[in-house]
């Protein structure tokens, strides 16, 4: 075990191969940490939660994602949160979009600049307020009265 103090001192490198470890999907998860140590079928999972196998089966080989209905739908079968099954899934596919397209993303988004926030006024540069409309808008003109 290495003291907290040590961490900064201590040499990683002869650990670190500079490669990523694949992202886990939900599935992954699902699986391998609920369906197989519990000695569990997919089928038993399917059935208890009330929806087709399939929906189970595509989610354990990764090829669909595990929607807010399913998430509630496990935790409330594994005694988990809805939450953690949502976040394995945002983590999940956050990590394969940064792969497939982040280089591409942050050669086209050009950053703010940084703005201070005004002083008392409680709002963050990153949500203005928007302006009070001083005429309601036409639905049909998309236009402001006069």
């Amino acid at each position: 075990m290495i003291e907290r103090g040590k961490v900064r001192a201590t040499d990683f490198s002869g650990i670190v191969s500079g490669r990523r470890l694949h992202s886990v999907h939900p599935g992954e998860v699902l699986l391998k940490e609920f369906i197989e140590p519990m000695g569990i079928t997919r089928y038993r999972v399917a059935a208890n939660i009330g929806v087709p196998q399939r929906r189970i089966d595509l989610i354990c080989r990764g090829e669909s994602a595990v929607s807010a209905g399913i998430a509630l739908r496990l935790a409330q079968l594994f005694g988990t949160s809805a939450q953690f099954w949502m976040n394995l899934q945002a983590q999940h596919e956050l990590e394969q979009t940064e792969r497939a397209s982040g280089d591409r993303i942050r050669a086209a988004v050009v950053p703010l600049p940084a703005r201070l926030t005004r002083a008392g006024s409680g709002r963050s540069p990153a949500s203005p307020a928007a302006p009070a409309p001083s005429a309601p808008v036409s639905r049909r003109t998309g236009t402001r009265a006069p």
